[in-house]
C-alpha cells in the first residue's frame, strides 16, 4: 500500500467506518477525447469518494492517499467537501481499508478485484461491471464534475 504517511488499524477502522457512511466507489467511463486524426476515445477509470459537510476527513485523506479535493453547494443544505482519488490511488486507499468495511465491502472488494484484471478485459466485460456498480451505487450512470478547492473556498 503507498500512502503518504503511516496509518495505524485504528485510522484504517475509522476510514472505513467513515467511508461506509460517506464514501462510494465505482467503475465509471470517461467523456472522451479526441486524438489528433479527430477520433474520440472513451476509457473506464475506478474512483472512491468520500464527502461530508466537515472538510476535515476529505483533507485527511488527501494527505495520505493524494487524489483531488472539491467542495459542492447543493441547492438546498450546506457546503459539501468532497474527496476522491482515480486508478492505483483508488486501489490504494481501498486495499488499506477493506479489512473494516462492513455495509461497501462487497462494492470495495468487487472494484479491487476489477483493477487487478482490467488489462484482461474486454470493453464489453467492463462496461457489465460498470452497469453492476451503477446499480449497486442507485446512479443514473452520470457522472459530474465537482468545483474544484482553492484558496477562495470557505
Amino acid at each position: 500500500m503507498e500512502t503518504r504517511g503511516k496509518m495505524s488499524k485504528i485510522e484504517k477502522a475509522y476510514l472505513a467506518g467513515f467511508f461506509d457512511g460517506e464514501g462510494s466507489c465505482g467503475l465509471y467511463v470517461s467523456t472522451g477525447y479526441t486524438d489528433k486524426n479527430g477520433d474520440k476515445h472513451h476509457y473506464h477509470y475506478t474512483r472512491a469518494y468520500i464527502g461530508n459537510t466537515d472538510k476535515g476527513i476529505p483533507q485527511m485523506c488527501h494527505q495520505l492517499f493524494g487524489g483531488s479535493l472539491a467542495t459542492e453547494q447543493p441547492p438546498k443544505g450546506l457546503l459539501v467537501y468532497k474527496w476522491y482519488v482515480t486508478g492505483k490511488r483508488a486501489d490504494d486507499f481501498l486495499k488499506a481499508i477493506v479489512p473494516f468495511l462492513k455495509q461497501k465491502e462487497y462494492r470495495a472488494k468487487r472494484l479491487l478485484e476489477y483493477y487487478a484484471k482490467r488489462k484482461m478485459l474486454s470493453w464489453e466485460d467492463r462496461e457489465k461491471i460498470r452497469l453492476e456498480f451503477v446499480a449497486l451505487n442507485g446512479m443514473s450512470g452520470k457522472s459530474h464534475r465537482p468545483q474544484r478547492l482553492n484558496e477562495k473556498t470557505p
